[in-house]
């Protein structure tokens, strides 16, 4: 495996920024495909969907190990964690009249798990995801989500629920009750309140996607890998249309996308490697506005604000998200700039107006 690599990302967007530290965490891998995280350690599957491989995330040269492999005849094709197990579905290659498949499980304290049949299902399931007690998956071919109580005890093939149908999945991410979801063949977000009596889904964003792969939430906003632009964009749920942000571009087929913490861990498909940038260094267009309300824009040396209207904290960033400087701006206050080198930069006002600055 190789070691750390930094990739070092400057976005410069019909005049909007986005920067970020790009890790590679682990590269040379064998065909990723769907990850979680417990604890410390990454669980992925891989090897053409035949094993689970897991490393350790502090690791500075993470070790990958392999986990569990299925048997011949089985291919796994979705992961989710409930306490001490690790359940994972897996689809039955041999049994092409029916499609079956089945959702087991390891327990991931043992240092030599055994395979646990959970479930049978009559087709079989791909993505997963856990929320409560209750256990979600898709049934790629009926194109539909379905759960299963996982409190009830299991033999052969159990009731499962179905949620709603007319949907493909290429990742979940829940939000209180609400169901979230990437569709891949109509290229939109959709979502569904699990609680409902009666629940349908919801178109939450149905253009300018292609492919999305994945999805994860930070607060109120909610990360899509839009897998064949390959690019990673984020939108504020509580917006009533929201607006697409791009927060990385350039990558090689991101999908299966979470967060620990305020690290954002995706796969690169195509270059078979598992990365992650820090959201708290990423400055975005949401947060720049640019309206010219510095002048002169550009400068050689100070800056006026104008419509100032009360006295605000400033502070201006280079296109890595580092402060140069910072102070208190008033009515009529000018900021000198001597000390900055000629180039591009951000001068952010207050909380939320940030500027474009030109320094020559």
């Amino acid at each position: 495996m190789k070691p750390l690599h930094i990739l070092l990302t400057v976005l410069l967007l019909n005049g909007k920024i986005i920067s970020a530290q790009v890790l590679d965490v682990v590269t040379n891998l064998d065909t990723p495909e769907k990850m979680v995280i417990v604890g410390d350690m990454l669980y992925f599957t891989g090897a053409d969907d035949t094993k689970i491989f897991k490393f350790d995330i502090t690791e500075t040269n993470p070790v990958v190990t392999t986990v569990v492999t299925a048997v011949s005849s089985n291919t796994i094709l979705g992961l989710a964690h409930k306490d001490s197990f690790l359940f994972f579905s897996q689809k039955d290659v041999t049994d092409i009249a029916s499609g079956g498949g089945n959702i087991s499980k390891i327990d991931i304290t043992v240092s030599v798990p055994t395979i646990t049949n959970e479930i049978n299902t009559f087709f079989y399931p791909a993505d997963l995801i856990i929320h409560g007690d209750n256990l979600y998956m898709e049934f790629p071919e009926q194109n539909k989500v379905s759960w299963v109580d996982l409190t009830t005890t299991h033999s052969a093939f159990v009731t499962i629920h179905e949620l709603g149908a007319g949907v493909s999945v290429g990742g979940f991410a829940f939000k209180g009750n609400e169901l979230y979801i990437a569709d891949p063949e109509a290229d939109k977000i959709v979502k569904i309140d699990v609680t409902a009596v009666d629940p349908g889904f919801v178109d939450v964003l149905n253009t300018g996607l292609s492919n999305p792969k994945g999805v994860a939430f930070k607060d109120d906003e909610l990360y899509i890998a839009d897998t064949d632009n390959d690019r990673i964009i984020k939108i504020d749920v509580t917006d009533a249309t929201p607006e697409k942000t791009d927060v990385l571009i350039g990558l090689s087929k991101p999908q299966s996308i979470l967060f620990k913490g305020d690290d954002l861990y995706f796969i690169q498909k195509e270059t078979n490697r598992v990365s992650k940038f820090n959201i708290t260094n990423t400055l975005t267009k949401k947060d720049v506005k640019y309206k010219t309300i510095c002048y002169p824009n550009p400068t050689s040396n100070n800056i006026k604000i104008i419509g100032l209207k009360k006295t605000e904290p400033y502070k201006i960033y280079d296109l890595l998200g580092h402060i140069l400087q910072m102070g208190i701006v008033k009515k009529d206050d000018k900021i000198n700039l001597q000390n900055l080198t000629k180039g591009l930069y951000l001068l952010k006002l207050g909380k939320k107006k940030t500027i474009k600055l030109i320094k020559e």
